[in-house]
């Protein structure tokens, strides 16, 4: 697993759907560990991000939190 992780988490919807494109030029830049968190709302264009890179699943590394009342 990476020792550096890249971050997912936007706090403004507004700007949410940058996250694929942003996710996708760091897999670009050789990030292949993403942090996303249910609450952040970022894991699906995450997802794509790596369905677009053309790169197998299996090199990537996804992190995310439970939300737990």
């Amino acid at each position: 697993m990476p020792s550096i992780g890249f971050g997912t988490y936007e706090p403004e919807e507004s700007r949410r759907s940058g996250v694929m494109e942003t996710t996708l030029i760091a897999i670009n830049t050789g990030f292949r560990c993403f942090d996303t968190a249910w609450t952040y709302g970022t894991e699906k264009a995450v997802g794509e991000a790596i369905r677009r890179s053309g790169l197998p699943r299996e090199q990537f590394f996804l992190i995310t939190k439970v939300y737990v009342l």
